[in-house]
C-alpha cells in the first residue's frame, strides 16, 4: 500500500464488512483496510535488521537463516554472543532459576538434548547448594534422564574444589601426560619432573637365552610386574623343564628396557632364590643383575675373590628359580 496521509483515507460512513483499522481525523472516521498492510501473514514492506539498542548500535539481529546475534550484527551459529568488555570480568551467559533435584536440593541445571521425543538427555550440567545456603557443587551428567542417579552427576567438583568421578575411570588420553605433582615440590632438589604420567600391571612372558645351547621353561614361567611411572618391580617363579648344553652368560628377559643413566646408575640388582635337586651345587649366594639399557638380566653369584661370576650358573632341568627386581626404566 503507497504511503498516505491519514487525511487521503477513505472516510468511513458504515462498517462494510471487511477488515479494516479505524482511525479518527478531526472527528471524521477513516479506514485502513488490514488486507492492505497484511501479505500472506506478514506485514508488507517490513526490513528488520536488527533491534537497536536507544538507536545506537544494533543489540540482537535475527538473519534470514533464523540466527540471533547478540553483540553481533553477524552471528553465525545458531545463537551468536559477542562481549568486547573491558576492566571487571562479567559473564557472557547467566542462567539463574532453580529446580528441586533428586536429593531435594535446590539448584540451576542446563540440558543438552538428542532425540525427537525430547527425553534422550545427552548431559545436563547441575549447579546444587544446600537448603541452608551452603557453597554449591557443579554435577556433570551424561545418559539417559530416566537412569537411576542421574542427577547425582557422572563428575562433580564439591563446595572444596575436590572432584569426584563417580562412574567411569579418569583416563589420559594423550601418552606423556598424567598427574601434575608441580605445586608439592619443594624445590630443594634438581627435579625433572612432576608428572606421574603410567601406571600399568600385567604379566611377562619370560624368554631365557644362553651364548650356546639352549634352555626352555615350563608353561608356567610368567612373571607379574606393576610399573608406576618410570618404576618397574617384577617378581616370579620360573620351573625349568629342559635344557641343552648351556653356556656363557644366561640371560632372562625382562618386560621393559632399563633406564640408562650417567655413570651407571641405571644398573639394577636384585635378589635370587635357586631351588635345585642337588643343593651342594648351588651357589653360596645369588643375585639379579639387569645392566642399564637392556631388557635382560641374568644370575650372578660371589665367589671367593669378590667378583661376581656369572659363567657357573645354568640352571638344570627340574630348577626353580624365583627372583624380585625393582628398577628403573627408559
Amino acid at each position: 500500500m503507497a504511503d498516505k496521509k491519514i487525511s487521503e483515507l477513505t472516510e468511513l460512513t458504515t462498517p462494510d464488512g471487511t477488515e479494516e483499522l479505524v482511525v479518527n481525523d478531526s472527528g471524521v472516521s477513516k479506514k485502513v483496510q488490514i488486507d492492505n498492510l497484511l501479505a500472506g501473514g506478514t506485514i508488507s514492506n517490513f526490513t528488520s535488521t536488527g533491534i537497536d539498542d536507544n538507536a545506537t548500535s544494533t543489540a540482537i539481529t535475527i538473519d534470514a537463516s533464523e540466527n540471533v546475534g547478540i553483540g553481533t550484527s553477524s552471528p553465525d551459529t545458531l545463537l551468536h554472543l559477542n562481549t568486547s568488555t573491558t576492566g571487571a570480568i562479567t559473564p557472557l551467559l547467566r542462567l539463574e532459576g532453580q529446580f528441586t533435584s533428586n536429593s531435594g536440593n535446590e539448584g540451576t541445571a542446563i540440558d543438552f538434548v538428542t532425540g525427537s521425543d525430547g527425553t534422550s538427555i545427552g548431559a545436563r550440567i547441575i549447579t546444587v547448594r544446600a537448603a541452608g545456603g551452603a557453597r554449591g557443587e557443579l554435577r556433570f551428567c551424561s545418559g539417559r534422564e530416566s537412569d537411576s542417579g542421574f542427577d547425582n552427576g557422572r563428575m562433580v567438583i564439591d563446595e572444596s574444589g575436590n572432584v569426584e568421578v563417580n562412574t567411569g575411570n579418569l583416563v589420559i588420553g594423550t601418552s606423556g601426560k598424567g598427574i601434575d605433582f608441580s605445586a608439592v615440590s619443594d624445590g630443594s632438589r634438581s627435579v625433572s619432573s612432576n608428572i606421574l604420567d603410567d601406571y600399568e600391571e600385567g604379566v611377562h612372558i619370560c624368554v631365557v637365552t644362553s651364548d650356546t645351547g639352549t634352555i626352555t621353561l615350563a608353561g608356567d614361567n610368567d612373571l607379574g610386574y606393576v610399573k608406576i611411572g618410570n618404576i618397574v618391580h617384577v617378581s616370579g617363579r620360573l620351573n625349568v623343564s629342559s635344557v641343552s648344553s648351556p653356556t656363557g652368560i644366561i640371560r632372562w628377559s625382562l618386560p621393559f628396557t632399563s633406564w640408562a643413566g650417567a655413570g651407571r646408575s641405571g644398573d639394577s640388582v636384585g635378589t635370587v632364590q635357586l631351588y635345585r635337586m642337588d643343593i651342594t651345587s648351588a651357589p653360596a649366594t645369588m643375585s639379579f643383575y639387569l645392566p642399564e639399557g637392556t631388557s635382560n638380566g641374568y644370575v650372578t653369584s660371589t665367589i671367593d675373590d669378590g667378583f661376581w661370576d656369572t659363567s657357573d650358573i645354568s640352571p638344570d632341568a627340574g630348577d626353580i628359580i624365583v627372583f624380585s627386581i625393582t628398577y628403573r626404566t627408559a
